[in-house]
């Protein structure tokens, strides 16, 4: 007589649980590949590099590189050296500006009293150590800069590309006048700063550089031209066109003349 055979089965049930109970232990252990947030804010960003503070008149702009995963910047300044993220409330004028972005822009300094600066990169995680320590002295006499915008409206004016990498922004009108005020826009921090003024306003004129990397002007209210020197930051009158034009065109042509046409 044979015995009857019992196989051991699972409970029908057990089965049907089977792969939610391995998706929920797989998602507890991070799936399988060592667990833990592999998000953009997973861990504390490293210090800002390339940190400059550049002085104006009663003001410093702050620029530095920006931080992968970095959400926000935050920036510590005092008048004495050795400023940080944990110290600075104890130092002379320290205080802080959270959140920011560069380049920054630290007004109502006092002339002549030298500032320094860190800055530090946060995210939801935290706060990074702080950026080497630069400084900078305001000073009366120095132009005024401005981040991200020029320091007047203007049109009809000329942006004129330099040898040097920045812009030379000249002339035109506010609306009511005609303006000689320059800028220099410098692409690499995003600055504008007042550069002077050319010998006379101008509206609707041409500017050219030339192969010595002078800026020749020409016209605009009259027939007067003059060159702009990057290395002085000068203007200076060199005589006059036969002929009175604004709205003309001055091309640089490969024997280094330029060839003034047409106009009003």
């Amino acid at each position: 007589m044979h015995k009857k055979r019992y196989e051991r089965r699972l409970p029908i049930f057990i089965l049907l649980l089977l792969p939610i109970i391995i998706t929920v232990f797989l998602t507890a252990c991070g799936a399988g590949g060592g667990g833990g947030d592999t998000g953009p804010d997973s861990t504390i960003p490293v210090a800002p590099t390339d940190v400059t503070a550049t002085p104006g008149d009663g003001q410093v702009i702050g620029t530095w590189t920006e931080v992968p995963g970095a959400s926000s910047y935050n920036l510590y300044m005092a008048s004495e050296s050795g400023v940080t993220n944990k110290n600075y409330a104890s130092l002379s004028d320290g205080m802080k500006h959270n959140n920011i972005t560069s380049p920054f822009v630290h007004t109502g300094l006092v002339n002549g009293t030298t500032y320094f600066f860190v800055v530090t990169a946060e995210n939801s995680v935290g706060e990074s150590v702080a950026s080497n320590e630069v400084d900078s002295t305001p000073l009366a006499d120095l132009l005024s800069i401005h981040p991200g915008s020029m320091a007047t409206a203007r049109n009809g004016h000329t942006a004129t590309l330099l040898s040097n990498g920045k812009v030379l922004i000249t002339g035109g009108n506010d609306g009511s006048n005609e303006l000689s005020s320059v800028e220099l826009y410098d692409p690499a921090t995003g600055i504008f700063t007042d550069s002077g003024n050319m010998t006379i306003a101008r509206d609707e004129h041409a500017s050219t550089l030339l192969s010595n990397k002078k800026v020749l002007i020409t016209g605009g209210n009259d027939a007067s031209m003059e060159l702009y020197d990057p290395a002085t930051e000068t203007f200076t009158n060199i005589g006059e066109m036969p002929t009175v034009r604004y709205e003309h065109t001055a091309t640089l042509l490969p024997n280094g003349k330029v060839l003034i046409a047409g106009g009003l």
